[in-house]
């Protein structure tokens, strides 16, 4: 009886939790970055829908997701850009719709020039997190790149 009652204890204890989806809607601040990383635990799946905005946030939350081995996700309806990207590709397992599109551009600076320095530092996470270097095939239109779910796939952001 007592062997039951122990295999049965490290059974309940050693059950991985199920992984959830959190979604993340908005423009990335502080505020909604602090809320998303209360609601991740280890394995969930974030799905994303957003215009960009902070990228401290989004890097706060990208290193999170990376450390949690959270997978990303971008609906057919959805959008990700900008500072969206940063959080999407630090996913274990990047997954999206057929007509999701990704949006990225340079950085700038408080005066609307671009910041060489944070477009660098940008890419350069993209491609640590797993982008590949086929992203210097895409033209840039007004120093913005636009990928459609094809084009994310071939640039190593969608993995499946």
């Amino acid at each position: 009886m007592t062997k039951i009652l122990i295999v049965l204890a490290v059974l309940a204890f050693s059950s991985p939790t199920l992984a959830k989806d959190v979604y993340f809607d908005g423009l990335v601040d502080e505020k909604i970055v602090t809320a998303t990383i209360k609601h991740l635990s280890l394995g969930d799946r974030l799905i994303l829908n957003s215009r960009g905005g902070n990228l401290q946030a989004a890097y706060r939350l990208s290193e999170f997701v990376r450390a949690n081995l959270v997978s990303t996700h971008v609906n057919s309806t959805g959008w990700c850009q900008s500072a969206c990207v940063l959080i999407y590709a630090a996913g274990v397992q990047r997954t999206a719709g057929v007509s999701s599109m990704f949006h990225l551009h340079m950085g700038r600076d408080d005066r609307g020039n671009i910041d060489t320095d944070a477009t660098i530092w940008y890419f350069v996470q993209l491609m640590r997190y797993g982008m590949n270097k086929n992203i210097a095939l895409i033209p840039s239109v007004e120093n913005t790149i636009n990928l459609d779910y094809e084009t994310a796939r071939f640039v190593g952001l969608v993995t499946d």
